[in-house]
């Protein structure tokens, strides 16, 4: 009896794939360079406060303001373009922030097992050593019995780990 249950048990059969399907080749081309660069520029500070998802939006039009993860200030509405500032706003960022790279993770991984090299697992375990480390310190400003421990809402971490 095997101790792990592996996703995916030949990686040469998702390899070929990627090389005779262009519907394959195009998902490896979107997610690719989007974790290379979060492998590239990862970087979090416990000290953050993750908030509420949902007041990552503009306080004027109410559309969705647009994700950046190299801003954590700064927040522009996909619709009508206004900037918004506000405490809310930097902890629902933060909560975007580990969400996201909680994806990454696990984009990571599959890189790794498609082309291997070391970047993707050093990352893999920095985000992971992070979150670990951290994991008694980080603080949250969410609704009452909403409260996640490191992305702000409880949910959001049980899906992230």
């Amino acid at each position: 009896m095997k101790d792990t249950m592996n996703l995916v048990e030949d990686w040469q059969v998702v390899r070929d794939k990627i090389k005779t399907h262009s519907w394959a080749r195009q998902i490896v081309d979107r997610m690719k360079p989007v974790t290379d660069q979060w492998v590239a520029r990862y970087e979090d500070d416990a000290s953050r406060v993750a908030g509420w998802g949902h007041h990552y939006f503009c306080d004027q039009c109410f559309a969705a303001l647009i994700f950046d993860p190299e801003k954590p200030h700064e927040h522009k509405c996909s619709g009508c373009g206004r900037l918004r500032a506000a405490q809310e706003v930097d902890d629902a960022w933060c909560y975007m922030y580990r969400a996201n790279v909680c994806s990454q993770v696990f984009s990571a991984a599959v890189l790794h097992n498609l082309y291997g090299g070391s970047a993707y697992m050093a990352f893999i375990r920095k985000v992971l050593g992070f979150l670990s480390d951290n994991y008694g310190s980080f603080s949250v400003r969410t609704p009452p019995r909403q409260e996640g421990r490191f992305s702000g809402t409880d949910l959001t971490d049980g899906v992230c780990v």
